[in-house]
C-alpha cells in the first residue's frame, strides 16, 4: 500500500507539475499574442500612415502639374535659394501641404510664392504660417526686394492670407476660374498679420 501511496503522490506532484507548467505556458503564450497584437496594430498604422502620406504626395505632385514642377523647383532652389516645402504638422508630423516659390512666366516674371493644403487643414491658419514663413526666409536671399503672388479672385481664402500679409493687389487678368489677381508684397512691407 506504502508503493500504491508513493506511487499516487508522485503521479499528483506530476500532474500538478504539469498543469502549473501549461499554466505558466498558456500566460507567457497570451502574453506573446497580446505584445505581437500591440506591434502588429502599431506597424499597421504605421503604414496606413505612410499610405495616406505617399497618396498626399501624389495628389501634392499632381496640384503642381508634373514632375516638372518638381524639377523647375529644385532648379530654382539652386539659382535662387528658394523653391516648394512640404509642410508637416509638429505634434503628429502629418503632411499638411506645400508652400514655396515658383516661376510662372505666364503671370510674371519673378518666382511666385504658392501654396496648396489638403482640405483637413484648412482653416486653421497653416497657410498663413506657411506663406509668412516662406516670405521671411526668401527676404534673406538677394533678389527678393518684392514677393509675387497671384490668385484667382474665386479663392477668398487664399486673398484673405496674402491680403493678412501685405499683399496688394497689382493686375489683373483673366484666368481659367476668371479673374486672376497679381499681387505684390513690397519691400517696405513684412510678411505680418494686418488685422482688420
Amino acid at each position: 500500500m506504502e508503493k500504491h501511496g508513493r506511487r499516487q503522490l508522485v503521479c499528483a506532484l506530476v500532474a500538478c507539475v504539469l498543469l502549473t507548467a501549461g499554466a505558466l505556458l498558456q500566460i507567457w503564450v497570451r502574453t506573446r499574442v497580446t505584445e505581437q497584437g500591440y506591434l502588429l496594430s502599431r506597424l499597421s498604422g504605421e503604414r496606413q500612415q505612410l499610405l495616406r502620406d505617399h497618396e498626399r504626395l501624389q495628389l501634392a505632385a499632381a496640384r503642381l502639374g508634373s514632375a516638372q514642377r518638381i524639377e523647375e523647383s529644385q532648379a530654382l532652389f539652386v539659382r535662387r535659394d528658394v523653391g516648394l516645402c512640404l509642410a508637416y504638422e509638429r505634434s503628429v508630423r502629418e503632411l499638411v501641404g506645400f508652400c514655396g516659390f515658383l516661376e510662372l512666366p505666364s503671370s510674371h516674371v519673378e518666382p511666385q510664392l504658392v501654396y496648396a493644403l489638403f482640405e483637413c487643414f484648412t482653416a486653421m491658419g497653416y497657410a498663413t504660417e506657411m506663406a509668412r514663413a516662406s516670405v521671411q526666409h526668401a527676404r534673406t536671399r538677394a533678389g527678393f526686394r518684392d514677393v509675387f503672388a497671384s490668385v484667382d479672385a474665386v479663392n477668398v481664402a487664399s486673398r484673405h492670407v496674402l491680403a493678412k500679409l501685405g499683399f496688394e493687389p497689382v493686375a489683373s487678368t483673366q484666368g481659367t476660374f476668371g479673374a486672376t489677381f497679381l499681387l505684390r508684397l513690397g519691400a517696405s512691407e513684412g510678411a505680418h498679420d494686418q488685422r482688420a
